[in-house]
């Protein structure tokens, strides 16, 4: 497509290859013969015309079949008018397009059907956009028409520039110069006014008159080269001298060097020339014409371009020198941002945030350089209703660029209405609106207005409007996640405190409860050296006194029962020192053996024990650990009838492990019974420490008990690492009796 043209609608010869049969369609009821016009159709345009709607952008094509409905529908002109070619297909062509087109279009269209060709031109009253229209029947290689063709080009802005053009050309003068073999150059006297180097009223006998008289005949070309004495006189000389010495045409622009019309004077010059075959010039033409207000009207856009570029780079850096300092609070960042797009991009700025549901309004940001507009614009309906409803599935109409409202998810939308807009804010020819999005999510709508009918919006807007939307997107969305992340860190926090004093809150019940039961221990000890163990020994003295006086069998059996009541005493004796509080000034490894011969006296089982005698654990910890254990081997004699117990304590850079094991019954459950504290006490002072107890094992498989308690509790002044491995506590004789718990 050339500059300023349009595109020529290609033909369907009517020799193109019909495809071949298809079945007529059981759901639809159509006929083969219909089916057969839509296949031949669509073959054709793929193949005439899919590269072209592809690489102009400007142009969209239907396709339609018997009864005008839509078979076809491409083109990049159809999605900027806001049309979804996808769903357009297998409608009539009045319900696909809007009202106004449709009424206009359909005649023409029933006329292709019937084998007429059309070509009309109409502005569309939606959006004032100017289209080229041809419709073409498509006929069959049988010469059958059975269907059309429907190409629209937009033409807005070449037809613009065309009367543009037309303008600056009515404006302007032409003048001319012509050459004939024999009579030499004739210069139009225009010319002499046009390029303002001779008044044509001037005398005859001046020198300048003489020298380039009006109607006067010169045999040198280098007269035409002279005249127009440009800046740049090589280059034009060149051209002008190639194509009088070869033949053909060359347009040449050039600025004067001057003028006695003052100022800056632009000439197009266009020459055309005739040679023989000697190389002779037979006839020449070089035509003038001031393009002065053409070339400075184009410097002016030129200028004002690079201009915007200029001043869109400088808003863009302000925008991300200001979001940049992501510690300043979103709202205060927003405001700026809305700020910026107002003084950069109009006359006022609006952005509304969306809840992040995306169904209410979170908070709305102004900005105007009039503090009345600016209050205004605050209840400015207009800005808020282009919204969508995403409950409700609302969509309204954008005039302009013929976008809906659900594309804002996609592209910011220029909306001109062709009369402006009338609101509370007053009458307001322009505005942009640009969703602002993150990671696929419209988070609100950042908008700007322009009052000045005579400067719109161009796309360059649309795209710095979209990335300051984008901008404030990821803005919203850091300002969110940030609070989130405070939120959640508080929530922690909170949580980390209340588990801390809950903590605090077990240690003082396990230490109260550890008091208690040491008070209790205590309280036991003396009450059985008080009383039962004096009574006992008390009755051992008087029957050795007694066995003493009295001979054969009953002193013997006297004897005997003298000696079970003194192992009596030395297992209550044993059982006294288990109850007092424990004494690991030699260690936990020495301690924790003492605590289990006492146990495990007058039973068959075999107590050892491996590993250190000292380590690295605080008395506190240390007294945590004999407390667990000393619960753990009373419950092994009560329950594991074993013939072993091993007691193990290793001692690590991180961790100190003590562990418990036996070769007794075992048990499918260790939970406390009901009524019973044992275990869950023994788990509650492991977990005060912050150490971990696991008791595990089977039926007739033992049990195990192991605990581990971390390093970070360590008294770095038990340091020793002496070993007591292999040490075994004496085996309990047959003599001393059965188990008494």
């Amino acid at each position: 497509m050339k500059d300023g043209g349009s595109v020529a609608l290609p033909s369907i010869a009517v020799s193109d290859p019909v495809p071949g049969p298809v079945e007529p369609s059981r759901s639809t009821g159509r006929s083969r013969a219909t089916h057969r016009a839509e296949e031949f159709v669509l073959a054709a345009v793929e193949r005439r015309y899919r590269e072209v709607l592809d690489s102009i952008p400007s142009l969209s094509l239907l396709v339609f079949g018997p009864g005008l409905v839509v078979q076809l529908a491409a083109g990049s002109l159809l999605r900027r008018a806001g049309y979804d070619p996808d769903e357009m297909v297998g409608l009539p062509f009045g319900e696909a397009v809007s009202e106004p087109v449709g009424r206009r279009l359909v005649p023409d269209l029933e006329r292709a059907l019937r084998g007429s060709s059309v070509d009309t031109h109409f502005t569309s009253p939606v959006n004032g956009w100017e289209y080229v229209i041809r419709i073409r029947p498509v006929r069959d290689a049988r010469g059958t028409v059975v269907g059309g063709l429907l190409l629209s080009e937009d033409v807005t802005g070449p037809r613009l520039l065309q009367r543009q053009l037309e303008q600056v050309q009515r404006a302007s003068r032409v003048g001319s110069v012509r050459y004939e073999m024999g009579h030499g150059w004739v210069f139009d006297p225009m010319l002499w006014e046009l390029l303002g180097l001779v008044d044509v009223d001037s005398d005859a006998g001046s020198d300048t008159a003489v020298r380039l008289g009006p109607g006067q005949a010169h045999a040198d070309a280098s007269w035409v080269i002279d005249l127009v004495v440009p800046e740049d006189r090589p280059r034009v000389q060149h051209a002008y001298g190639t194509v009088l010495a070869e033949g053909g045409e060359v347009t040449v622009d050039y600025r004067l060097r001057g003028s006695d019309t003052g100022g800056v004077q632009y000439v197009r010059g266009t020459c055309q020339a005739l040679v023989d075959d000697q190389g002779r010039l037979l006839q020449a033409m070089i035509t003038h014409s001031d393009v002065t207000g053409a070339v400075l009207a184009m410097q002016s856009v030129e200028s004002a371009r690079t201009e915007s570029a200029n001043a869109r780079t400088a808003m863009l850096r302000q925008a991300s020198d200001l979001l940049v300092d992501s510690g300043k609070p979103v709202p205060e960042l927003v405001q700026k941002v809305t700020e910026l797009a107002a003084a950069g991009l109009g006359d006022g700025a609006m952005v509304r945030i969306l809840e992040p549901s995306g169904r209410t309004v979170e908070a709305d940001f102004v900005a105007h350089r009039d503090p009345a507009a600016r209050a205004r614009l605050a209840e400015f309906a207009a800005l808020s209703a282009p919204f969508f409803d995403r409950s409700a599935g609302v969509e309204r109409w954008l005039y302009g660029r013929g976008r809906c409202v659900s594309s804002l998810h996609r592209d910011a939308a220029t909306i001109v209405g062709p009369d402006g807009l009338t609101t509370p804010y007053g009458q307001i020819p322009h505005y942009v609106f640009a969703p602002i999005r993150h990671d696929g999510a419209v988070l609100g709508v950042l908008g700007v207005i322009r009052r000045d009918p005579d400067r719109p919006y161009d796309p360059g807007d649309d795209d710095l409007t979209q990335v300051l939307a984008d901008r404030v997107g990821a803005v919203i969305a850091h300002g969110r996640t940030r609070a989130w992340v405070e939120q959640q860190g508080r929530e922690r926090a909170a949580i980390l405190g209340r588990i801390t004093q809950l903590s605090a809150e077990q240690r003082e019940l396990v230490d109260q409860l550890g008091d208690v039961e040491q008070r209790e221990r205590i309280l036991l000890a003396e009450a059985i050296h008080d009383d039962p163990m004096q009574t006992i020994v008390a009755a051992a003295m008087r029957i050795d006194t007694l066995a003493m006086s009295m001979s054969g069998e009953a002193g013997a059996e006297l004897e005997r029962l003298v000696d079970m009541l003194e192992s009596a005493v030395d297992r209550l004796r044993t059982l006294i020192v288990a109850l007092n509080p424990p004494d690991l000034s030699e260690g936990l490894g020495p301690a924790l053996l003492n605590l289990a011969r006492g146990i495990f006296t007058g039973t068959r089982t075999r107590v050892t024990f491996e590993g250190r005698q000292h380590v690295g654990l605080s008395m506190g910890a240390k007294g945590t650990v004999y407390r667990i254990f000393r619960e753990a081997l009373v419950n092994a004699r009560k329950h594991a009838d074993a013939d072993e117990v091993v007691l193990r304590v290793e001692d690590s850079a991180d961790e100190v492990r003590v562990s418990l094991s036996d070769d007794g019954v075992g048990a499918d459950s260790f939970d406390s019974a009901p009524g019973h504290l044992g275990m869950i006490t023994m788990r509650a002072r492991a977990h005060a420490e912050g150490g971990e107890l696991t008791v595990s094992g089977s039926r007739g498989e033992g049990t195990h008990v192991v605990l581990v308690l971390p390093r970070r509790r360590a008294d770095s002044s038990s340091t020793d690492r002496r070993t007591m491995a292999g040490q075994h506590a004496r085996p309990a004789s047959p003599t001393d009796g059965a188990s008494d718990s």
